[in-house]
């Protein structure tokens, strides 16, 4: 079995990198898994540009020629495509003994201030824009605040270490943070994919013989495995 995670496409923001998700989907080879790790609408209640909904129904007819497993984030926990039914909709999933793939906001949901600190931050990302700063997504905005971002980071890693090893496998791949990372953690290799607001996107490559985090190039092409350690804003 051959199988790509991604995750946060984030269909319905302007932010999406719609063409380049397309491409990607493209190049997929025919017997692969496709596995959505969250956040891959934006807003469930707002109506998506004519691209985004063609997209979202590409999604649906790619279920009837590939396994497609679609694992809820916090924008789309709940969220059901019209004729979705052959996609297998789960909180979480895992390969035992070896994979566990979960979105990764439920694991810091007891950070202290959390809360509060979204609010304040979604707050100032609208006025910034209402001044005239470039309208980035807000989760490329969350990281110019450095320390707060790399405490929201490390809990999610640190608590996705945590299940990985209570669930007795040797690795974690986690989305919601837009941070691609690939590290080990106490013996625990964990992975973030990242998302497809910012450049580049993230695939992890899952085969029987290895698993490996590349980069997705603008032709829609797996490229080397290249990261950067720095937490930061990454240019769009």
């Amino acid at each position: 079995m051959t199988l790509y995670i991604t995750s946060d496409v984030h269909l319905g923001s302007g932010h999406c990198r719609l063409d380049t998700f397309r491409r990607f989907l493209e190049r997929m080879p025919p017997e692969a898994v496709l596995m959505l790790n969250g956040d891959t609408v934006d807003h469930v209640r707002k109506r998506m540009p004519r691209g985004h909904r063609e997209m979202l129904k590409r999604l649906v007819d790619e279920a009837e020629r590939r396994r497609v497993v679609w694992v809820g984030g916090n924008h789309d926990e709940e969220f059901r495509p019209d004729g979705s039914e052959k996609i297998e909709f789960v909180p979480s999933f895992s390969i035992p003994g070896r994979i566990h793939v979960v979105h990764g906001f439920y694991l810091h949901r007891y950070v202290p201030g959390y809360k509060p600190f979204v609010i304040l931050v979604r707050g100032l990302h609208r006025l910034r824009i209402l001044l005239g700063a470039e309208p980035v997504h807000v989760a490329e905005y969350v990281k110019s605040w450095a320390t707060l971002y790399g405490i929201l980071r490390r809990y999610v890693r640190n608590s996705a270490v945590q299940q990985a090893r209570a669930l007795g496998v040797g690795t974690v791949v986690c989305g919601h943070v837009h941070f691609a990372e690939d590290t080990t953690v106490e013996g625990i290799r964990y992975v973030n994919t990242g998302s497809w607001t910012e450049t580049p996107s993230w695939c992890f490559r899952v085969t029987e013989e290895r698993a490996e985090l590349c980069p997705v190039l603008p032709d829609g092409e797996l490229g080397e495995e290249v990261l950067d350690p720095v937490p930061g804003p990454r240019r769009r």
